[in-house]
């Protein structure tokens, strides 16, 4: 539910004692058990002369609105996963057929909507998750992404066994660099 994505965000942000950026004023319903308002929020922002990022507090709700329900963020952060890109234990109910019996992990994903046709980001930006399989070290992995089938017409789920690479290593610390690899000739 769409509640329990804006909590985890919040708790995150909430422990680590950051700062929200938004001009709306739904983050004035947010509040702790020991803070009526839990982190700072600001409306806006503009770089300085000297580079320095200035960041523009928030007038809070209009006092000719309703104000919106008042939420409070869970004291607890949410379990967390053992490694960095959720990669999931292969259920024993998947292991049919040879390329499954050579893997203990696969990455799983959907995609946004099948109304675009298009092919799934997840498979265009599998050459850096292959870079970054051979740097963590797991063998093949066995990755099960949505993706719609020109040929068919329709949506099917791909089943890929893909092996590690360094051909794009040097592309995971550099952001820019990576999406220029990936995704320089999508339109």
């Amino acid at each position: 539910s769409l509640l329990w994505t804006v909590m985890i965000l919040l708790l995150p942000l909430l422990h680590l004692k950051g700062n929200v950026l938004s001009r709306d004023c739904d983050f004035f319903r947010y509040y702790t058990q020991s803070s009526k308002d839990p982190f700072s929020i600001f409306s806006n922002f503009h770089i300085d002369t000297q580079g320095k990022l200035i960041l523009t507090k928030h007038n809070g709700p209009s006092l000719y609105r309703e104000n919106p329900s008042k939420r409070e963020i869970s004291p607890d952060l949410p379990p967390t996963e053992k490694n960095t890109f959720f990669l999931d234990q292969v259920p024993s109910f998947m292991r049919q057929g040879k390329k499954w019996l050579e893997v203990n992990q696969m990455y799983q994903r959907g995609c946004g909507s099948n109304l675009t046709q298009m092919t799934n980001p997840h498979i265009s930006a599998r050459s850096l998750r292959q870079g970054l399989y051979q740097r963590m070290g797991y063998g093949a992995v066995m990755e099960v992404i949505a993706n719609w089938n020109e040929r068919q017409g329709e949506p099917e789920f791909q089943e890929d066994l893909i092996q590690p690479s360094s051909a794009l290593d040097q592309c995971l610390d550099n952001p820019r660099r990576a999406f220029m690899a990936v995704f320089e000739n999508t339109r």
